[in-house]
């Protein structure tokens, strides 16, 4: 008869909550899982930061806690440059004052993080970033900071600066 795995209980899991999953279009068998439930409902659950899988998810590490690398405990979006897989963006938004919520920066594959200040120094929510599949440098995000700049912001050299797109659009202090 054959041995079975060794089984752990689902408590026994730090977090059970996801918000977010990415592939490495490079490398397929390496998936992103952001952690927390990204949603405006205040009673949604936080998480504890970004896992990953090398092996197609047979096996998990944590490569960022919230509480230590400072980004979201409720991901909402992770997206990772087409082409250069260090390069990864996540986004995310809070319920708790104290929390983070913004975009933040990785550029050596998730082992430190940088917030993105060109929003706002303060808190706003992040929950879509696209980077181009052919055009290198170009990501597109979506913003909530709860006035005028909501609404879909461009990169073009690869998140250094950014512009808001207005044109065609409802108003930002509207959405």
């Amino acid at each position: 008869r054959a041995a079975h795995p060794a089984r752990t209980s689902v408590a026994s899991q730090p977090i059970l909550n996801i918000g977010s999953l990415a592939i490495d279009p490079k490398s397929p068998d390496t998936v992103y899982c952001g952690t927390g439930e990204a949603n405006g409902s205040v009673d949604s659950y936080a998480g504890v930061g970004l896992y990953r899988t090398q092996d197609g998810g047979a096996t998990w590490i944590q490569i960022a806690s919230s509480e230590t690398a400072g980004i979201p405990r409720r991901i909402g979006v992770i997206a990772i440059d087409p082409h250069d897989s260090h390069h990864i963006i996540l986004g995310g938004v809070t319920h708790d004052q104290g929390d983070a919520a913004a975009i933040f920066t990785s550029h050596d594959g998730g082992a430190a993080w940088t917030r993105e200040n060109f929003i706002s120094t303060q808190n706003y929510w992040c929950q879509c970033v696209i980077f181009h599949p052919t055009a290198s440098g170009v990501i597109f995000a979506t913003i909530d900071e709860g006035g005028s700049r909501n609404g879909i912001w461009r990169s073009d050299d690869g998140g250094k600066t950014w512009r808001q797109h207005t044109k065609g659009l409802p108003s930002p202090s509207s959405l």
